[in-house]
């Protein structure tokens, strides 16, 4: 995958999307799948932004039932199947142990019936993923004696605990790049670090592409387009507002700011769903919003907390925030003594809220998306689209999709995105081909290796066992207490289009999520990027200095 510039300068194309998150992502795949000629720009590195920022759970719509939301339930159930089949190497399914108590609302019955109802809801899921290794699991329950064999939860009135699974992602990051990849290669022009900052209008009220700026080397060139889209999520509202009047503007009515923070690790085999004392708009009620508890890369991933957020571009985890997250962890599991200093990461996502009074003690993500046509409001050739989660938005992009074709007056395919694999899941069977990989490799590298890069790559690992063939140094490893490859870094620049050292460290190896790197380990990567780069030596220091700012969750701590 290359940034096509020159293609971006010189093509006139049918569908020119902005921003390159989750939904961007899909938006493109989908239009090229169709048959579309598309281009796709990100001010920053694709992915960056809120899809980078969550909990990477690919939600089967649990959360819903209690806003009695089965529309939404059945809804996710099937997008989560429909990433199960594009990318089987991606996710993985995890136990999450729900505890049940001695009352009506947090009982173990009004819990069984909800996963009774919720089984019913998920009906064809598995038929729709059609891998038998990536079939939901059953859920069960466990007595008080059973749960407090797996966890030390000193909650009074505990009465056991439900196990049910839920699809998670080691990395949204490598989701995002790999539905890239795949309209990138079906012909899609993409390029990062392209910033979006004017229309192209032509007799005034009719969008024909916008003004871009390429920020890596500071050229201004325009990008044609029959129909521009704006898929930069939180900044929608503000890119529309450079744009047009108010008018025209996708409405929010604020921001909240949902933070994570990474830890050692609690507990190894299990994610926990633990009940907060913050409320959530719940039409029945199990004690307030929860918060996670993930098994994730040898450490613990827990969120989110819930504030509102007036700083969108770069937003940083708070003291609030901090302690939101340590006081319901502390009081659900006390013995675990879970400390500020034991915290080694911490990220923040922002999410737009449409609602019409913000709560900031009150969850109140509900799910839903808007497409906005902005023809209504009297401009040509641009639609908006803000997917609220990345669990849907592959459906997002086929609305959007549906309604380009029809604004372009194209016979277009129908949707491919529900049937197709990414390009990255070029096999028939995960479970299978990892043995295969493992038996191929094994002069290269050990199984564990092998695992964790086909998890990572997908059938993409062959690329980078030929890089190894050909130079055996680039099997070595880069940090200590992590398994990355010198191989995962040459490939993010060759063929990933990392262009920054924080591209590399934060979204296409994870080497930085997990704790900050070493400066031997900072010194080698950035070694590599900059013999392939052409960095000079000042642009080699300020790129390591940039990573300072991954640091700053220490300083409230």
């Amino acid at each position: 995958m290359h940034r096509r510039l020159t293609e971006l300068r010189s093509e006139h194309f049918d569908v020119l999307v902005i921003g390159g998150g989750i939904t961007g992502a899909w938006i493109a795949l989908d239009c090229t799948s169709r048959g579309l000629s598309v281009a796709i720009i990100d001010k920053q590195d694709f992915g960056a932004g809120t899809s980078a920022k969550s909990s990477k759970l690919i939600h089967g719509g649990i959360r819903y039932l209690q806003q009695l939301r089965l529309d939404k339930v059945r809804e996710s159930a099937l997008e989560r199947a429909y990433y199960h089949r594009s990318a089987p190497h991606l996710t993985h399914f995890v136990p999450f142990i729900v505890p049940t108590y001695r009352s009506w609302g947090k009982g173990r019955g009004l819990m069984a019936a909800g996963m009774t109802l919720y089984r019913l809801l998920c009906l064809g899921e598995d038929k729709v993923t059609g891998d038998p290794a990536k079939s939901v699991p059953a859920p069960y329950y466990l007595s008080r004696s059973e749960i407090l064999e797996q966890l030390p939860l000193s909650d009074p009135g505990l009465s056991g605990a439900v196990i049910y699974y839920e699809s998670h992602m080691e990395s949204s990051e490598r989701m995002t790049l790999a539905v890239l990849e795949t309209a990138h290669d079906m012909g899609t022009a993409c390029a990062n670090y392209v910033r979006a900052h004017g229309l192209v209008m032509e007799s005034g009220k009719t969008v024909i592409g916008v003004r871009a700026e390429d920020t890596e080397s500071g050229d201004d060139f325009e990008i044609r387009a029959r129909l521009t889209i704006n898929a930069t999520g939180p900044w929608i509202s503000d890119l529309n507002r450079a744009f047009f009047d108010d008018k025209s503007i996708v409405t929010t009515t604020g921001y909240c700011r949902g933070s994570h923070i990474v830890t050692r690790q609690l507990v190894k085999d299990y994610a926990i769903a633990l009940p907060t004392q913050f409320a959530g708009q719940n039409i029945v009620d199990r004690g307030g919003r929860h918060m996670f508890i993930l098994p994730w890369r040898g450490c613990s991933l827990i969120g989110t907390s819930y504030v509102a957020a007036e700083d969108i571009d770069d937003p940083v985890i708070d003291r609030v925030e901090l302690d939101q997250l340590l006081t319901e962890i502390n009081r659900h599991l006390p013995t675990l003594s879970l400390t500020k200093q034991e915290v080694v990461h911490a990220f923040s996502g922002i999410y737009p809220l449409q609602e019409n009074t913000l709560n900031e003690k009150t969850y109140q993500g509900t799910g839903d998306y808007q497409i906005v046509d902005h023809s209504s409001f009297g401009y040509e050739g641009i639609i908006s689209a803000l997917g609220a989660k990345f669990t849907t938005a592959r459906l997002v992009a086929e609305k959007v999709t549906d309604r380009a074709i029809a604004k372009l007056g194209i016979t277009g395919k129908p949707c491919q995105t529900r049937l197709l694999r990414l390009s990255s899941a070029n096999y028939s069977d995960i479970n299978l081909y990892i043995k295969d990989k493992t038996r191929a490799f094994d002069e290269h590298m050990n199984a564990d290796q092998v695992e964790r890069l086909v998890k990572q790559y997908g059938s993409n690992i062959d690329h980078l066992v030929q890089m190894i063939s050909n130079d055996p140094g680039m099997v070595d490893v880069l940090c200590e207490n992590r398994p990355n490859l010198a191989a995962e870094i040459t490939y993010a620049v060759k063929s990933e289009m990392a262009l920054k050292l924080d591209d590399v460290i934060y979204r296409r190896t994870g080497i930085g999520t997990v704790g900050f790197p070493s400066q031997n380990c900072i010194e080698r990567c950035t070694s590599i990027m900059a013999d392939l780069l052409g960095w000079s030596t000042q642009r080699s220091v300020a790129e390591a200095d940039g990573l300072n700012r991954y640091k700053r969750f220490t300083e409230i701590a």
